[in-house]
Protein backbone atom coordinates (compact mmCIF):
# COMPACT_ATOMS: atom_id res chain seq x y z
CA UNK A 1 0.00 0.00 0.00
CA UNK A 2 1.04 3.47 -0.49
CA UNK A 3 1.01 4.43 3.35
CA UNK A 4 3.56 1.68 3.99
CA UNK A 5 5.73 2.38 0.94
CA UNK A 6 5.98 6.08 2.71
CA UNK A 7 6.49 4.25 6.42
CA UNK A 8 9.34 2.57 4.71
CA UNK A 9 10.76 5.25 2.70
CA UNK A 10 10.67 7.50 6.01
CA UNK A 11 12.25 4.76 8.14
CA UNK A 12 15.12 3.40 5.57
CA UNK A 13 13.62 0.11 5.91
CA UNK A 14 15.07 -1.95 2.90
CA UNK A 15 15.41 0.99 0.54
CA UNK A 16 17.17 4.21 1.00
CA UNK A 17 15.86 6.42 3.65
CA UNK A 18 14.15 9.68 1.74
CA UNK A 19 11.88 11.26 3.73
CA UNK A 20 10.46 13.24 1.00
CA UNK A 21 9.55 10.87 -1.31
CA UNK A 22 7.49 9.57 2.28
CA UNK A 23 5.62 12.35 2.41
CA UNK A 24 4.40 12.82 -1.30
CA UNK A 25 3.24 8.77 -0.98
CA UNK A 26 1.60 9.33 2.90
CA UNK A 27 0.07 12.52 0.95
CA UNK A 28 -1.27 9.86 -2.00
CA UNK A 29 -2.72 7.83 0.73
CA UNK A 30 -4.28 10.59 2.78
CA UNK A 31 -5.74 12.23 0.02
CA UNK A 32 -7.67 8.68 -0.86
CA UNK A 33 -8.68 8.75 2.99
CA UNK A 34 -6.40 6.95 4.72
CA UNK A 35 -6.81 7.81 8.14
CA UNK A 36 -3.18 6.38 9.64
CA UNK A 37 -1.64 8.43 6.40
CA UNK A 38 -3.73 11.57 7.07
CA UNK A 39 -2.41 11.02 10.63
CA UNK A 40 1.10 10.87 9.80
CA UNK A 41 1.17 13.71 7.05
CA UNK A 42 -0.68 15.83 9.60
CA UNK A 43 2.09 15.07 12.73
CA UNK A 44 4.91 15.59 9.75
CA UNK A 45 3.38 18.97 8.67
CA UNK A 46 2.79 20.38 12.07
CA UNK A 47 6.16 20.79 13.36
CA UNK A 48 7.53 22.70 9.75
CA UNK A 49 7.38 26.12 10.03
CA UNK A 50 7.15 26.89 6.16
CA UNK A 51 4.07 28.86 4.57
CA UNK A 52 1.10 26.93 4.54
CA UNK A 53 2.77 23.35 6.74
CA UNK A 54 0.34 24.20 9.35
CA UNK A 55 -2.41 24.80 7.17
CA UNK A 56 -1.80 21.25 6.27
CA UNK A 57 -1.38 19.87 9.32
CA UNK A 58 -4.22 21.35 10.76
CA UNK A 59 -6.45 20.14 7.55
CA UNK A 60 -5.13 16.43 7.08
CA UNK A 61 -5.07 15.71 11.47
CA UNK A 62 -8.79 16.85 11.52
CA UNK A 63 -9.97 14.91 8.15
CA UNK A 64 -8.17 11.49 10.20
CA UNK A 65 -9.69 13.04 13.94
CA UNK A 66 -12.98 13.17 12.21
CA UNK A 67 -12.80 9.55 10.63
CA UNK A 68 -12.39 8.34 14.25
CA UNK A 69 -8.41 8.10 14.57
CA UNK A 70 -7.67 7.95 18.40
CA UNK A 71 -4.26 9.58 17.74
CA UNK A 72 -5.37 12.52 15.69
CA UNK A 73 -8.65 13.16 18.03
CA UNK A 74 -6.22 13.39 20.84
CA UNK A 75 -3.30 15.56 19.02
CA UNK A 76 -6.18 17.71 18.02
CA UNK A 77 -7.15 17.85 21.16
CA UNK A 78 -3.88 19.06 22.55
CA UNK A 79 -3.40 21.79 19.74
CA UNK A 80 -7.04 23.10 21.22
CA UNK A 81 -5.89 23.14 25.08
CA UNK A 82 -2.06 24.77 24.03
CA UNK A 83 -3.71 27.23 21.48
CA UNK A 84 -1.25 25.69 18.91
CA UNK A 85 -2.41 27.61 15.73
CA UNK A 86 -5.85 26.56 15.52
CA UNK A 87 -8.92 28.56 15.68
CA UNK A 88 -11.14 29.08 18.99
CA UNK A 89 -13.65 26.86 18.24
CA UNK A 90 -15.10 25.41 21.84
CA UNK A 91 -17.08 23.19 19.79
CA UNK A 92 -14.36 21.54 17.92
CA UNK A 93 -16.02 18.24 17.69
Amino acid sequence: SQETLAYLLFEGINVGKDQRKAREWYRKAAEQGNLNAQFCIGILSFGKQLPGEREEARKYLRAAAEGGHARAQLHIGSMYINGDDVQDDATAF
